[in-house]
């Protein structure tokens, strides 16, 4: 995955917080808000070295729905149901998301996460590139 383009398109966005459906003009500014919106996350994916992955299936899921509270709490859509009380509170939340993505705590590329290490007994080394691979894969955990 390359660090460029939206996770979500305005449909997505509709689903989600859209009070009734979307013309074409109101779809096009909600694709521009989810392209503008997304560089915060990409800024997140490439502190973390994430850009140059396949995600993991659940990690799609997950971009796409932080590009879509990002959007939702930086714009004013006419068909959204978003009070500014929630927008605060969905800023809250992609916040500390981004912050978990740019510090490695959640890993889109497949890994466990910086917090969340494996056991070493479960990867085991039967030459010496699988052993080199463990190590690297314990270094990438610990975020040395």
């Amino acid at each position: 995955m390359a660090c460029s383009g939206p996770f979500a398109n305005a449909r997505d966005y509709a689903e989600l917080v859209c009070s009734r459906t979307l013309d074409a003009q109101k779809e096009a500014t909600v694709n521009r808000q989810l392209t503008i919106t997304a560089g915060a996350i990409h800024a997140a994916m490439s502190a973390s070295d994430q850009c140059d992955c396949d995600p993991e299936g659940w990690a799609e899921n997950y971009l796409k729905h932080l590009n879509i509270i990002l959007a939702a709490a930086t714009q004013d859509c006419p068909c959204s149901t978003i009070s500014n009380e929630e927008k605060a509170a969905y800023m809250v939340f992609a916040n500390a998301e981004l912050e978990k993505i740019r510090t490695g705590q959640v890993d889109i590329c497949g890994g466990t996460g910086k917090d969340y290490p494996a056991f070493g007994a479960i990867q085991y080394g039967l030459n010496v590139f699988s052993k080199a691979q463990i190590i690297q894969d314990r270094l990438d955990r610990t975020g040395i």
